[in-house]
């Protein structure tokens, strides 16, 4: 160990003989290490490791790599020791917990004690003695990481609204004070983009008078913009071009004018574009379609522009929109099986000029074999046989029956195949059944493929319910026999669909009990169209939260819209 110089330190350099010297210097009680110091400039020594060197040398480095503190009195050490702890936080609450992902209120211990701590599990740290380092509190984990508080208590927002929205916020459906829109002055803007804040300037609207009106349009309109793309703002902007004056509608109208491509392509704008084509003057309908025409086709292909286009086909006059037509011309089978594209197709079917449809369906029968079967364009094919012309209806039907029952085991083509019956000639309907009751070439009875197909049972349903009468009759004698051999090998929900529908079910009591489970209801569609992907007017604030998901029938198969994802639906959601 290093001594400093002191008197009486030569008795170290003579070896283990003893002397009196010695002998009564062993009496006196040596002083403590923190009494202990060295001369000032002196040297320090340390005891040479030898088998007969017991001489004193030179350190090589002191302990603590540095130099000593002075000496002092034990009483000043120790009440300077005792000061030092009372510093510290005597809990951890004084510590901002986020701010320390380790168990300790600082970022790590001092270097020498960390590896004392490492010995222990969390449990024991707080009882280790003379570090003054108190622990966090248990809410961390043995991982040292911070608690995660519920999504409920956290509000990242509440530091930046006004006072007036938080109390709005809080007391706005509680209290007794009823709140109009006079209480929001100047704080219309920040209302806007608030979830109940919006909901309570749309509901005002309805009913405002025209000075209320005007002063909320004075403070939302150099935000206009902003309020378009916004969430909760998008809606107040609507409610504007549906209840604000013909001065508000045209100043809004002004501030899209050239950045319309954007705001149809963007998810909350695109429905404040199509709400503005609803209630601007013709004029300023055209001005606004004009700006899509460099971009049309990418507007037409995209998830949200598609519904902007489709409100401009069926609300602009056919005039000011020749270069939509222009752009679809040529590109009719692609844009056709394009899960946004095929919207537009049906749009131009049913509202575009005698021209304009001769020139589609043209390239729609040139390419309806690959149509039919395609994951979009088989809905442009139900259109056609819902909605076309007879002539166009029956090239498709026919067409559809020259290759019946593949087509009817196809999971998209087969939703075709039950237009073709729905909306066929009674003619066809019995040309339908009697090629699924004829035995083929091979012996097969296609009918037994169908039933046990998972498309093509649906077939079967839907000519079942079709057919009328001693038709219906002869098909369900056909059935019968297959549908007993089938029940016994396979059980599903289309096996006990066929057999409500056959009239072969159990008991009454067995039948009712088991109505609500197993018989297959018939699948809604998502509008009022053939099975088309969802279209038309853009959303109020009561539209769904979400885009509403395709409904597929029992088996997988998919009937309904394909690509519901494009216009979001997004609601204010009721509190």
């Amino acid at each position: 160990m290093p001594w400093g110089s002191e008197p009486g330190l030569s008795r170290l350099g003579s070896g283990l003989g003893a002397n009196a010297d010695s002998l009564q210097n062993s009496t006196i009680r040596r002083p403590s290490l923190d009494r202990v110091s060295p001369a000032p400039g002196g040297p320090l020594y340390r005891l040479e490791p030898g088998p007969g060197s017991r001489g004193l040398v030179p350190a090589a480095e002191p302990w603590n790599n540095g130099s000593r503190p002075s000496s002092r009195g034990q009483r000043a050490a120790e009440h300077e020791r005792r000061a030092s702890v009372q510093q510290m936080p005597a809990t951890a609450s004084n510590f901002p917990a986020q701010f320390y992902p380790s168990p300790y209120g600082y970022a790590q211990m001092a270097t020498g004690y960390s590896s004392y701590a490492e010995a222990y599990t969390q449990n024991f740290r707080p009882m280790m003695p003379n570090y003054a380092v108190p622990s966090m509190h248990p809410g961390f984990g043995v991982n040292s990481m911070a608690p995660a508080r519920s999504s409920r208590d956290q509000d990242p927002n509440r530091g930046m609204r006004s006072a007036l929205l938080d109390e709005f916020r809080v007391n706005g459906n509680k209290s007794n004070k009823r709140y109009e829109l006079r209480d929001i002055y100047n704080h219309a803007v920040e209302f806007s983009g608030d979830q109940h804040g919006s909901r309570f300037i749309q509901q005002k609207l309805e009913t405002a008078n025209s000075d209320e009106k005007e002063q909320i349009f004075r403070e939302i309109e150099p935000n206009a913009l902003q309020l378009m793309k916004d969430v909760f703002g998008n809606y107040v902007i609507q409610k504007f071009f549906e209840y604000g004056s013909q001065l508000q509608k045209k100043i809004l109208a002004e501030k899209m004018k050239s950045k319309v491509v954007d705001l149809s392509v963007q998810v909350y704008a695109c429905r404040v574009v199509q709400k503005a084509l609803e209630h601007i003057l013709v004029e300023q309908q055209a001005a606004l379609t004009r700006e899509l025409e460099p971009e049309i086709l990418r507007v037409i292909k995209d998830q949200n522009g598609n519904h902007v286009v489709q409100k401009i086909i069926e609300l602009v006059p056919r005039q000011h929109i020749d270069f939509i037509m222009n752009a679809v011309r040529g590109q009719v089978t692609p844009l056709a099986s394009h899960a946004y594209g095929c919207r537009v197709i049906q749009r131009l079917l049913e509202h575009g000029t005698e021209g304009d449809k001769a020139e589609i369906m043209g390239e729609l029968h040139a390419s309806a074999q690959i149509l039919i079967t395609d994951q979009y364009g088989n809905y442009v094919a139900q259109h056609v046989i819902q909605n076309g012309e007879p002539q166009d209806r029956e090239r498709i039907v026919q067409l559809v029956m020259s290759q019946l029952l593949t087509l009817s085991k196809h999971k998209f083509a087969s939703n075709v195949v039950e237009k073709c019956i729905e909306y066929g000639t009674p003619a066809q309907r019995t040309t339908i059944r009697e090629q699924l009751t004829t035995a083929g070439p091979d012996g097969n009875n296609p009918l037994q493929q169908m039933m046990r197909d998972q498309f093509g049972n649906y077939v079967i349903q839907k000519l079942l319910g079709q057919l009328q009468g001693e038709e219906r009759d002869a098909l369900v004698e056909e059935i019968k026999p297959q549908f007993y051999t089938l029940k016994k090998s396979v059980a599903s929900r289309q096996v006990q669909a066929l057999e409500k529908l056959l009239g072969l079910s159990g008991t009454k009591s067995e039948n009712s009990a088991q109505s609500d489970t197993n018989s297959v209801a018939e699948v809604p569609s998502l509008t009022h169209e053939t099975n088309s992907p969802q279209t038309n007017s853009p959303p109020s604030i009561h539209a769904s939260a979400v885009g509403v998901p395709s409904i597929a029938a029992p088996g997988g198969k998919a009937s309904g819209d394909p690509a519901h994802g494009g216009n979001v639906q997004v609601e204010v959601p009721d509190s």
